[in-house]
């Protein structure tokens, strides 16, 4: 096991094809597909790895340093490359491509030196690796690092669910994954914001989609396998279609929440405001004080918003 801080970021970038399906383009949300395959998913996964982590954990939050940036390269070079640019300079980048050889070469070309960067050349379906990447988790607080994971949420991505896997392996870490029972659990990481110091927050899909099984299963579940010892719940927005906590909430650090803001009455705008409400009411940060709340402008699409046929915009994710 290693012992050195080896943190892990997973970025959410844009829309991919599939490595293992080419052509095949997979959304955001869930596919009609894969809503049809959804309660077979359910019954028939399983995974013999159900054994969480030998004594109590901490989960990393986002804000950390980091040693290693892990991406999925994508159909979008010139984005992807000024992100290497600027990362290399600060961590080792973990490349996940199907094509190395043409990803050094673009990056070469940029005059980008290749020091800090790392390929691996494994099949993933999608691009969205905030959802199905790994989790950097710790013994002793900061000492032994090890990865967990979950059941990703989307059925007919399996090349993405095993991502955490692979990386595991890659970096020679404990992986510990909460894939069978007692322990199954069905999640997604744009949903599962947390603050390095034992709390987390999703919107409550998280619930609904761990069916038969009510908020203390999971949020033991979360208290076992990352450290989670307050796990709080908010209720999902009606026009986001993937409810996402990241959609409409930033955690920037242990005290200051960023949480987006629409016009007043208009689209999420309600629930929304009755979710920082909840918050105000009910949560204090670590340190026992009120959080600080920021708000972000929650932009149109072309003048329109998701209530009336507008793309989501958000800021926070």
């Amino acid at each position: 096991m290693k012992s050195a801080r080896y943190l892990l970021i997973l970025l959410s970038l844009l829309p991919s094809l599939a490595m293992a399906q080419p052509g095949v383009f997979w959304p955001h949300e869930m596919t009609a597909k894969e809503q049809a395959h959804w309660p077979s998913f359910l019954q028939d996964y399983a995974k013999d790895l159900g054994t969480p982590p030998p004594g109590p954990v901490r989960l990393m939050a986002e804000w950390e340093e980091v040693q290693a940036l892990v991406i999925t390269w994508t159909l979008y070079p010139a984005i992807l490359t000024e992100i290497v640019r600027y990362a290399v300079d600060e961590c080792t980048v973990i490349i996940v491509t199907n094509d190395q050889l043409s990803v050094e070469t673009q990056l070469q070309t940029a005059g980008i030196p290749l020091d800090n960067v790392e390929f691996l050349p494994v099949p993933f379906n999608s691009v969205w690796i905030r959802d199905y990447g790994p989790w950097t988790i710790y013994q002793g607080q900061v000492d032994s690092l090890s990865i967990a994971d979950y059941i990703y949420n989307r059925p007919d991505r399996t090349s993405d669910d095993v991502i955490p896997h692979q990386v595991a392996d890659y970096l020679a870490l404990p992986l510990y994954s909460a894939e069978a029972e007692p322990y199954r659990w069905i999640h997604s990481g744009g949903n599962f914001l947390r603050d390095g110091l034992g709390n987390a927050w999703s919107s409550d899909l998280v619930l609904r989609e761990n069916s038969g099984k009510d908020g203390r299963e999971v949020a033991e579940y979360a208290r076992l396998f990352f450290g989670v010892d307050d796990y709080r719940f908010l209720q999902r927005l009606p026009y986001d279609r993937i409810h996402h906590l990241d959609m409409h909430i930033r955690t920037l650090d242990e005290e200051t929440l960023v949480i987006g803001q629409y016009p007043e009455g208009i689209s999420d705008g309600p629930q929304i405001e009755a979710n920082l409400a909840f918050i105000r009411n009910h949560y204090r940060t670590p340190f026992g004080r009120p959080y600080r709340i920021l708000r972000q402008t929650m932009p149109p699409d072309n003048g329109s918003y998701p209530w009336n046929g507008g793309d989501y915009r958000t800021y926070s994710n």
